[in-house]
């Protein structure tokens, strides 16, 4: 069963405009990873916070995305532009 993941990043001060060009550069891949079914971006322009949703196969999937990224540095790189880590959840659907 698919898994929804989600990730709430607190930008730093006037990083936005350098997060986008990342973002923009490197979406792509992870859409295209094994496993990923989707991934929208949303920013809340009053507090500097980034909310990633996605979608993926399973959270082992997910979780080999983020080692590959930690081991080619882009995981550093993302962190980067943050407060704090990323707070990273994931929440399996109910049906109800």
């Amino acid at each position: 069963m698919s898994v929804k993941v989600t990730l709430n990043c607190l930008v730093k001060d006037h990083h936005f405009g350098d997060l986008q060009k990342f973002l923009e550069d490197n979406l792509a891949n992870v859409r295209n990873f094994p496993g990923c079914q989707s991934v929208e971006l949303y920013f809340d322009h009053a507090n500097s916070e980034l909310l990633i949703d996605e979608i993926w196969q399973d959270t082992s999937s997910h979780q080999s995305y983020i080692s590959a990224i930690t081991e080619s540095g882009v995981f550093a790189e993302f962190g980067s532009f943050f407060k704090a880590p990323p707070a990273v959840k994931y929440f399996h659907r109910l049906d109800i």
